[in-house]
């Protein structure tokens, strides 16, 4: 591991160990502001907003209902299908598909992993 590789380690390792927002927040604009001369990416911290990095120092932050997708009341197995394009296949086309798998354990060693 070479020098930069070990600091960028202990840097991931630092950060990954912090649970405060706000102090995480610091450290992404500081490492924003070190990397990039030209334009950083600005951070702002407010409750319930989502930020949208971007390179300019006038961002808005976005509203957080704005930013999640709406999901749909109650879609039906009908309407899943459809939309995830599902197919049906008989249990013959599967056992042929899962017979071209070609496996490097045997079975004993896969319900062991399961057990782990």
């Amino acid at each position: 591991m070479t020098a930069i590789d070990a600091a960028r380690m202990d840097i991931i390792k630092m950060v990954m160990g912090t649970n405060d927002v706000e102090k995480l927040l610091e450290i992404r604009q500081r490492i924003a502001n070190a990397v990039s001369d030209e334009s950083s990416v600005v951070i702002e911290s407010t409750k319930n907003r989502v930020l949208q990095p971007t390179k300019s120092k006038k961002r808005k932050p976005i509203a957080l209902k704005d930013a999640v997708t709406k999901v749909r009341p109650a879609p039906t197995l009908e309407e899943i299908k459809k939309a995830q394009n599902y197919k049906r296949i008989t249990y013959a086309e599967w056992r042929a598909l899962a017979d071209k798998i070609e496996w490097n354990e045997t079975l004993e060693e896969l319900l062991a992993a399961l057990t782990k």
